[in-house]
C-alpha cells in the first residue's frame, strides 16, 4: 500500500516466509529472548546467512520482535503440551517393552530362535571352536 502522495512510510505488507522465521528465531535465542535488540538480531541473521533479503529492515524485526514476545507465552504452553505428550507415549512404549510377554522387537526374534532351534539355545553355533571334528 502506498500513500497517494508517494510517501515511502506505507508499503505492502511484509511477509516472513518460513526460512526467514527461522533465521529470526535461531537469531533471537543466541541473543536472549529478553535482552534481543532489532540490530543484535539483523546482524546475527546476517551472520548466519550473508545472501540475506535486502527486504529485512531493523523496524520490520522491531516488529516481528514484538508479535514473537507476544506469542511467547502461547508457544512455550504449546510445547510444553507436545513435550508432556511425548514423553508420555515414550513412557507407555517402554512399559509395554518391559512388561511380560511385551512388544520388544528382540525379545520376540529371541523366542522365536529358540523355538526354532529346538534346543533353547541360540541358533548361532557357527562361532564355536570346535576343532575335535577334523
Amino acid at each position: 500500500k502506498k500513500s497517494p502522495h508517494g510517501d515511502s512510510r506505507w508499503q505492502r505488507r511484509f511477509v516472513w516466509p518460513a526460512p526467514l522465521h527461522r533465521l529470526f528465531v535461531s537469531a533471537v535465542f543466541l541473543s536472549g529472548l529478553k535482552s534481543s535488540t532489532p540490530r543484535a538480531i539483523l546482524q546475527g541473521m546476517q551472520a548466519a546467512a550473508p545472501d540475506l533479503d535486502e527486504g529485512v529492515t531493523t523496524e520490520r524485526i522491531k516488529s516481528h520482535l514484538q508479535k514473537f514476545r507476544l506469542n511467547r507465552d502461547k508457544s512455550t504452553r504449546e510445547f510444553m503440551e507436545g513435550y508432556d505428550r511425548c514423553i508420555a507415549t515414550l513412557r507407555a512404549g517402554l512399559d509395554d517393552a518391559n512388561a511380560p510377554g511385551g512388544t520388544d522387537k528382540e525379545t520376540q526374534e529371541g523366542r522365536r530362535d529358540k523355538a526354532s532351534n529346538g534346543t533353547g539355545a541360540a541358533a548361532d553355533d557357527d562361532d564355536d571352536d570346535d576343532d575335535t571334528r577334523d
